[in-house]
């Protein structure tokens, strides 16, 4: 039985590449609209587009007579399909239809190629009995989403000015909806000083075990779903059992411990109960997944999350170590750890919220008795370079007011704590004095302790 052609349009490819050898104009509209070589079927017009590109490149226009010498010289007329091929597609007369029309029918049989390839190599994957079925259906949704979101027209230059524009016209008449341009923390020294978190940012928080970055993640994304929206919070370092009474510890500012114990009046019990109502309350805006370990099924859980009418506010995931960057073979950690990364940057900004990613710190600083620094995070080159924003947790000697601390200190109900961001796209350096109450694990500010 003959196998069936993939879908294509020669008639398409061919229009469209003999408008651009007739008028290097059309080359621009062309890769406007997202055109590139990669979308045609034929290898010949591939590169007869990808050679087009570069001589406009090169040469500010399509000179036919320099396109020729330089397809010559680099060796590219047997793969363009000969002189005779390149003759007969420019000798094409001009269509009624418009570039947009070519490109659009040239796109439509990409992706629809596209979707078969992923189908028939999902199919294989699945009949794989060593293979990973949660694994490879997080694959599949992401990959129809690549193919969904390339078919969005990219945006220019002057559509992101235009938006500026428009954006400094809404600040200065009072029409910015609340969360718009940052989402605020419970912490007014960070918003203040640092700058709220903002739509497409990956903020990375380190510290050694027991620093306080769950702590910190866990009252950033409730005050966030509590006052902002809906947020999604992955955690293989707490179940959603203990979770659930971590978060109405937190709300009712009474320690879970004490009531699990009966060492609490029964006022506080009370007041437990409430914050544990008021966490239940949270359920739809405040979504916890315990379960998914693969960055592959993080990042389909992340884009599920975002089809819905109410938008995700924020992501957290608590964190790095904790999760499988599924190294491949003849791969380092390093560069695993850095597609991990890669995908949560690339799911901050392709679905418009912050992602806060926890991250531990080799013991670098404990040794050296200093403030921790960008080279302490392990496999910091790929979460550097990844990261809009590096907060570190630090725990000095000493407060602000010169008292010797003790963090191993079992007696002391407050510990000093400075979050340095040690990274921030235009943001620049700060720190921050916060204040972290065992009994309840929550942060505050250093000040409001003091007085």
């Amino acid at each position: 039985m003959k196998q069936e052609e993939p879908p294509h349009s020669a008639e398409a490819e061919r229009y469209l590449l003999s408008m651009i050898f007739q008028d290097g104009d059309y080359l621009n509209e062309a890769i406007g609209l997202g055109l590139s070589p990669k979308h045609f079927y034929a290898p010949e017009h591939a590169t007869l587009f990808e050679a087009a590109i570069e001589s406009f490149a090169i040469n500010g226009d399509i000179v036919i007579e320099e396109f020729i010498s330089d397809i010559t010289k680099n060796g590219k007329l047997e793969a363009i399909g000969g002189m005779a091929n390149y003759i007969d597609i420019t000798k094409e007369l001009f269509s009624s239809r418009s570039v947009k029309y070519w490109a659009g029918e040239i796109k439509d049989r990409f992706y629809r190629r596209e979707l078969i390839a992923l189908v028939q190599g999902a199919a294989d994957r699945a009949r794989d009995l060593e293979s990973d079925p949660h694994t490879t259906a997080a694959g599949i949704s992401n990959r129809s989403l690549d193919i969904i979101n390339e078919q969005e027209k990219p945006v220019t230059l002057a559509n992101a000015a235009d938006d500026a524009l428009s954006l400094i016209e809404r600040i200065e008449s009072g029409d910015i909806i609340q969360g718009e341009l940052g989402v605020p923390t419970p912490i007014e020294s960070i918003n203040k000083f640092l700058g709220s978190p903002r739509p497409g940012e990956l903020i990375t928080i380190a510290a050694r075990p027991g620093g306080g970055k769950s702590s910190l993640m866990r009252g950033l994304v409730r005050h966030i779903a509590e006052h902002f929206g809906r947020t999604l919070l992955f955690s293989r370092e707490m179940p959603m059992t203990e979770l659930v009474t971590i978060f109405a510890q937190e709300a009712s500012a009474v320690s879970w411990r004490e009531v699990r114990d009966g060492t609490c009046l029964h006022e506080q019990v009370a007041k437990f109960k409430k914050g544990l109502a008021r966490v239940k309350g949270l359920g739809p805006r405040l979504m916890i997944n315990d379960r998914d370990r693969t960055v592959d099924q993080l990042i389909a859980r992340i884009a599920a999350a975002s089809r819905s009418e109410n938008p995700l506010k924020a992501v957290a995931v608590d964190y790095l170590q904790r999760y499988d960057p599924q190294q491949e073979r003849g791969e380092t950690r390093d560069m695993a750890i850095g597609r991990f990364t890669m995908s949560l940057k690339d799911a901050a900004m392709q679905h418009n919220v912050p992602v806060f990613l926890g991250a531990q710190i080799g013991r670098g600083s404990e040794r050296e008795t200093r403030a921790p620094r960008l080279s302490d995070l392990r496999e910091s080159g790929n979460i550097e370079q990844d990261s809009d924003r590096v907060w570190f947790m630090h725990i000095p000697e000493q407060t602000p007011e010169g008292a010797p601390q003790d963090a191993n200190d079992q007696g002391l109900p407050v510990i000093y704590v400075q979050l340095l961001q040690a990274k921030g796209r235009g943001d620049g350096l700060g720190k921050i004095d916060l204040a972290f109450h065992r009994r309840i694990t929550t942060f505050g500010e250093w000040r409001d302790w003091i007085k």
